[in-house]
């Protein structure tokens, strides 16, 4: 074997090498975890599975879920196949770039660094490690059309032209929006070879145009592969950041790559900047994710370089002295060329790895996300939408084939975030708030402060401990901020700050709570205005913020004011208007810092202000939402989250549960009746039970008091319960004459409205809306008012009874749910009162499946 065809042998085999290394690296990387890396990958998987079904949306997928299908069809499973066609269509990249360079500089230690850069040069491998695989077949299919392209131009062939015309197809099919990338070059080749009068060429790429067009145009109303640019954009600048310098250095040396081709060959200068300008005028004007198509094209131009290396030192002899002479522009090259390979060896492990431990789900996590799926598929219409945190979200959508929000730019995560783990969120660059009112009072705010990487917890406010004491009726007691009620809320903004106004009440309290964070500061203030109802009187209020974590603390402290320097941050409280000073108070379960206020007026203003003194700046803008403002953009039937600890639900208190809102007690359910002339009145209480049944739907009693017979029946159902006595006098001479029932209403419930309807009366209470009507009876009155000797509210109803028997019912409804609970005295012989509880379902969520890792909840109204 020649010394020549031996070398080239061995260039082969080490590129072939390399190019493998390089790609087992990005099979390592999408194979390290239960699920392939990359928010798009899950998009990736619906392509499959669309393919799968036959679905006529799988063409808007293109052909990189077409291929990842073949394997699954021949038994390979549906991870491994993506995997393995990333693997593959990265692989491609490098070969193709290293032919291209051979077909440009006629060197095959060219040919070897082109395809040794291209194999480990991060951002090439960026679009695989993302799950944008329309874009990774996008490259590499139109990297290869380029290296062909080139080729045919160089030296024309048959085989070469089918080749040409398949790979732009491929592309196109990849990614509809490549036909921008390919149609210039295409149309710059076809220009140059008439200008060659070269019938054979024109033909070729007037062939390859013709189709490039034509399918292009066809493609384009299916969106082939094109994902938007903002969420390209929010995907690759991370890649961008962490490759600058590689970047840099490559663009250098193209640069001089370029120009030591062009006066080698003007032909392939011109050839090779035909296809390098569309992706760079795209990456200016369309996103940042063009530049990828361009890396091949500047790798093969930098590759030229090798040409410049022979030469670069050398001894000249010149009469009897050798003189050593240098190529600076050739040693520049070589040095160039050195950097950047050293540069690609520094970097590429560290992006792998990057790539590798972001955003991997467990095992664990990946099963409750396919048994919450399953469970949500028997529950969910195909119309309802399903909102889940964004790390998890789009594996949902794609592991069930609901309809689920699939955030795709950093905003939409940011904003899903939120959505599923608090009601208000205000965030600027240095600290984020997380107010979960009235949704839970236990964080109330989460505060969090930026330390370089992420935003950490570091603080938290619970309004179930912001304690008052209070005096009504001469008595003392102590009442919170829990199970506060939602009136109103709004945003205001300002140049300097932003601050979100809450209108909160409960029974005998109206709180006014505002939360505004700087925009260019450390700075947060929460302050409440509580004002009470009629014949209650405010004394103080405590005001504790408490510090997460077992932390070393040092305290400073001033008249007002109270500063905390502690291992990772240090935090100035100031308590405006306290009326006594802030205290740090060190405890078994969590430190904390406190200050008194004193009511005014009867009115009771508390402030605080809470200030990083060391803060990092990340690079997030002001920002602000609500769980309230996103329920319009995205109207959700079911919201899934992690599952929470004990107590640290941020939902806790919005959770659908039955309240108390009336009260039948049989002893207050008189009948009034007249015997040899004196009258009577008895109840079914302290009576003797003759008979009791039960059924689905309620019950069946038979009472006997001492001159009495009467049965009672309870129908009972989600909508409504009817209640119905039968009486009937145990004697021929007793004479019935009515019978009165008193329907109690809770002292806890506050009653907004009453109003009559036919045959009724509706009451508006905080727990809900329910009607009281009369089915059968005399009604003569129907009221509702305070009882005249215990002043609590009641519905009371008096019926006229016929004197040998008759019978009454009253049926109470809802729109909502209704629960009844049934209180029995002692059988057969009583001892006091049977008592029914009606209860009204309150409540924005409903709780229907819950394992170790996720929660998935119903939103019952929106």
């Amino acid at each position: 074997m020649k010394r020549g065809s031996l070398t080239a042998l061995v260039l082969y085999g080490v590129l072939a090498l390399t190019v493998g290394l390089g790609a087992y690296n990005v099979w390592l990387t999408l194979t390290f975890s239960a699920l392939p890396p990359g928010d798009l990958a899950p998009l990736s998987l619906m392509g499959l599975k669309a393919f799968l079904r036959g679905s006529p949306s799988a063409l808007s997928y293109g052909i990189s879920s077409l291929l990842p299908a073949v394997l699954y069809a021949f038994g390979v499973s549906e991870f491994h196949a993506f995997s393995a066609v990333g693997t593959l269509l990265f692989a491609l990249i490098p070969l193709s770039v290293a032919y291209a360079s051979l077909v440009i500089t006629k060197s095959r230690v060219a040919m070897f660094l082109a395809g040794f850069l291209a194999a480990f040069l991060p951002l090439l491998s960026h679009p695989a490690l993302t799950g944008d695989y329309p874009l990774l077949a996008a490259v590499a299919f139109s990297t290869l059309s380029s290296s062909l392209s080139l080729s045919l131009f160089i030296k024309p062939r048959r085989s070469l032209l089918a080749f040409l015309l398949a790979s732009c197809a491929l592309a196109l099919l990849a990614d509809a929006s490549s036909l921008a990338i390919l149609v210039c070059p295409l149309t710059l080749l076809v220009l140059a070879s008439w200008r060659e009068r070269d019938a054979g060429k024109l033909r070729g790429f007037l062939a390859a145009l013709t189709l490039t067009l034509g399918l292009g145009v066809f493609l384009a109303p299916f969106n082939v592969g094109g994902y938007a640019n903002a969420v390209r954009e929010g995907l690759i600048r991370p890649g961008l950041s962490m490759a600058q310098a590689v970047l840099t250095l490559l663009g250098l040396s193209a640069t001089a790559g370029l120009a030591s081709l062009y006066f080698a060959s003007t032909r392939g200068a011109i050839c090779l900047l035909g296809w390098l300008t569309p992706p760079l005028i795209l990456t200016c004007v369309g996103g940042l994710h063009h530049l990828v198509y361009a890396v091949p094209i500047l790798l093969v131009a930098c590759s030229h370089l090798v040409t410049k290396l022979p030469g670069m030192v050398r001894l000249v002899k010149q009469a009897e002295d050798l003189i050593l002479e240098l190529r600076l522009e050739r040693i520049a090259a070589a040095f160039m060329l050195i950097l950047l390979a050293s540069a690609e060896a520094f970097y590429h492990p560290s992006v792998l790895l990057t790539y590798s431990l972001s955003n991997v789900l467990s095992e664990e996590e990946v099963s409750s996300i396919k048994i919450a799926g399953g469970e949500l598929q028997g529950l969910a219409a195909g119309k309802h939408l399903i909102a889940a945190p964004p790390r998890v979200a789009a594996w949902l959508s794609a592991f069930s084939g609901l309809n689920v929000v699939v955030p795709l730019t950093a905003g939409e995560r940011r904003d899903l975030d939120a959505f599923t783990s608090t009601a208000f969120r205000l965030m600027n660059p240095y600290m984020m708030v997380d107010e979960w009112q009235p949704f839970s009072s236990r964080r109330s705010p989460f505060i969090y402060g930026y330390d370089g990487s992420v935003y950490a917890l570091i603080l938290h406010v619970d309004d179930g401990t912001n304690a008052m004491n209070v005096v009504e009726s001469n008595i003392t007691w102590r009442e919170d901020m829990h199970g506060l009620n939602l009136v109103n809320y709004s945003w205001i903004e300002t140049p300097r700050d932003v601050t979100l106004v809450l209108q909160l009440w409960k029974k005998a309290f109206n709180v006014t709570k505002t939360i505004s964070l700087l925009k260019d500061r450390a700075e947060l203030t929460i302050s409440y205005l509580v004002t009470p109802g009629r014949n209650v009187k405010l004394v103080n209020m405590t005001l504790p913020i408490y510090i997460e974590g077992r932390q070393k603390i040092s305290a400073v402290q001033g008249e007002d004011w109270i500063q905390l320097n502690m291992p990772h941050v240090n935090v100035k409280f100031t308590y405006e208007g306290a009326s006594t000073r802030p205290a740090l108070v060190y405890s078994e379960v969590q430190d904390y810092v406190a200050a008194y206020f004193t009511a005014r007026n009867n009115t009771l203003k508390a402030t605080l202000k809470v200030a990083l003194l060391n803060p990092r700046r990340s690079s997030e803008s002001m920002r602000y939402t609500s769980f309230f403002d996103l329920v319009k953009r995205w109207p959700v039937n079911y919201l899934m989250t992690y599952a929470a600890p004990e107590g640290l639900l941020f939902l806790e208190d919005a959770l659908e549960r039955p309240v108390n809102v009336l009260e039948v007690i049989d002893s207050f359910n008189r009948v009034l009746f007249n015997h040899e002339g004196v009258n009577y009145v008895e109840a079914p209480s302290d009576a003797e039970v003759l008979n009791e049944s039960f059924n689905g739907r309620g019950r069946t009693v038979t009472y006997r008091t001492a001159g009495l017979l009467i049965k009672k029946e309870i129908d009972a159902s989600r909508a409504a319960v009817n209640i119905r006595f039968e009486v009937a006098p145990l004697k021929s001479l007793t004479r019935l004459t009515s019978m009165s029932m008193s329907l109690w209403v809770p002292w806890a419930r506050t009653v907004f409205l009453q109003e009559r309807v036919p045959n009724g009366l509706r009451l508006v209470t905080d727990a809900g809306s329910f009607t009281v009507k009369v089915l059968e009876g005399n009604a003569t009155f129907l009221g509702f008012s305070p009882d005249p000797e215990f002043k609590q509210p009641r519905v009371q109803l008096l019926f006229s009874l016929k004197p040998a028997g008759d019978a009454v019912e009253v049926s109470i409804a809802s729109d909502g749910n209704i629960k009844v609970d049934y209180a029995p005295s002692s059988r057969p012989i009583m001892k006091g009162s049977d008592r029914l509880i009606v209860s009204l379902y309150k409540g924005l969520f409903r709780c229907v499946y819950r394992d170790k890792t996720f929660a998935l909840y119903a939103i019952v109204s929106p």
